[in-house]
């Protein structure tokens, strides 16, 4: 990794059923102790899916080229507990080095 991680994530992934048939965040680890450089980028209005107002904090990211990072993914910060989810991934393309993995993601409960 060329950046410099701030911490150790755990990465979550998948969705389950509950008892109401209601879709919710599924338990699968696909990955534990896996190294994030993870940075605020600023404060959003309004959400992805919603036009009701509400502040969202966006965080911008980087990873390790080989790192097993997808867009939906929930990581959680292994020091604070907190949970965030991957919005979207890009893999740069260099001709002289294996570049970091960029993502963005924003905090959820």
């Amino acid at each position: 990794m060329i950046s410099r991680a701030t911490g150790l994530f755990t990465i979550y992934r998948g969705t389950t059923t509950n008892d109401s048939g209601d879709e919710i965040d599924g338990a699968y680890i696909a990955a534990s102790g896996v190294p994030l450089a993870l940075r605020n980028e600023g404060t959003a209005s309004e959400g992805l899916n919603t036009d009701t107002p509400r502040q969202i904090t966006r965080l911008a990211g980087r990873a390790t080229s080989g790192a097993d990072l997808r867009a939906r993914d929930r990581i959680k910060d292994e020091a604070t507990g907190e949970y965030f989810q991957v919005d979207w991934i890009v893999a740069p393309r260099s001709s002289t080095r294996n570049s970091d993995l960029q993502f963005g993601a924003h905090r959820v409960s």
